[in-house]
């Protein structure tokens, strides 16, 4: 699970008190999870508790770097706690921290740390309950479910819509019924200076969205003519480089707070990532073309959602429900086919244009 999971994942996680990204440069900051010198170890600026317990009251831990990477060994790791911190304070100290502090931070016995670590293994995120899926390139999709097609398609598309409750009905109508959550896709050809098209395939350009939140804007990320990215909620452009009082700063990235969602900027490669508290992350990455317009920028699009919207999207995402065999389903709710049984135009008429979107239904223009 990757911090912009953790991040708006508010219905099964909580950032540790102990060690929160907000606090990266106070002294107590994560004094849990430092690295010990001369292990090649990676300290933690953030860490994400379980909210709830398995059975017994056991909880977990997850911490990330610098780079909003989980850490998978070493002091710096999340483990498996025997009580949750929050459930059972004084049990969690004497059964949790304790062990850890007596093998692991106030010892020299590497041995005694290995030991630790055998009995009490290191997070590792492998059961996090949340399924990705993007585009890139020219552009080719990957379903939540994991189906992978190429769609070249010219407009603006319903990338990913989630029904508001369950059972979620087949087809799909933004103007009678209620989403949770709606992403939308802009996609062009690449120009030449002169706007003649370079090229038959097309690069996505764009993406809008928005959910059902009471202080919802719908939010943009659009790359103009003179190949710069716009970023837009609701009628207002934001300044990705002016720290307000709703934005944490870092020496690595940027993070805009807004009641619905975060926007954090990666300082490094520029990308974004915006994390809806409902359970939906996209990290978008901005790629510079050399080829055949050198220059053009063109959008890459990460998509993570949470296991509890399974059975409710639509969109060129899919239908998530751990079947690929079901996933290209046009609005009105029928299976195209297998995405491997079918060609480009196939897909192309039978399956992408059926999710072109309605212009006065645009969240772009919001």
């Amino acid at each position: 699970m990757s911090v912009a999971q953790a991040r708006v994942a508010r219905c099964c996680y909580e950032p540790d008190p102990m060690c929160r990204a907000t606090s990266y440069n106070s002294f107590t900051n994560c004094n849990l999870h430092r690295a010990r010198a001369g292990h090649e170890e990676i300290s933690a600026i953030a860490c994400y508790l379980s909210l709830s317990g398995n059975e017994w009251g056991a909880g977990t831990e997850c911490c990330y770097d610098t780079e909003g990477q989980l850490i998978t060994r070493g002091t710096g790791a999340g483990t498996d706690d025997r009580h949750r911190p929050s459930s059972l304070p004084v049990a969690h100290f004497f059964d949790d921290t304790l062990p850890y502090l007596a093998c692991c931070l106030l010892t020299a016995n590497d041995e005694s740390c290995t030991t630790y670590f055998n009995l009490r293994p290191l997070r590792r995120g492998s059961n996090s309950r949340s399924v990705w899926g993007g585009t890139w390139g020219d552009p080719h999709y990957t379903t939540l479910d994991g189906s992978a097609f190429t769609f070249n398609g010219y407009g603006e598309y319903t990338y990913l819509a989630i029904a508001s409750s369950a059972p979620a009905p087949d087809s799909f109508n933004s103007s009678s019924q209620n989403y949770s959550f709606i992403a939308q896709v802009r996609t062009t050809p690449v120009f030449y200076s002169n706007q003649t098209i370079a090229t038959l395939a097309t690069v996505t350009r764009g993406l809008a969205a928005k959910s059902d939140h009471p202080q919802a804007e719908s939010i943009s990320v659009t790359v103009s003519r003179r190949e710069l990215l716009i970023v837009r909620r609701g009628n207002e452009t934001i300044d990705l480089d002016t720290v307000s009082a709703d934005t944490v700063s870092t020496r690595d990235s940027f993070v805009l707070f807004y009641p619905e969602m975060t926007l954090e900027r990666n300082r490094t490669s520029g990308a974004l990532t915006l994390s809806w508290f409902i359970g939906v992350s996209i990290q978008i990455t901005p790629i510079i073309l050399s080829s055949p317009v050198a220059g053009t920028v063109v959008l890459n699009l990460g998509v993570s959602v949470a296991g509890s919207f399974q059975g409710r999207t639509y969109g060129l995402l899919g239908f998530y429900d751990n079947n690929r065999t079901n996933d290209l389903r046009t609005p009105n709710g029928s299976v195209v086919d297998n995405a491997d049984s079918l060609t480009e135009a196939q897909i192309y008429y039978e399956f992408g244009q059926t999710w072109v979107i309605n212009p006065k239904q645009s969240l772009f223009f919001l």
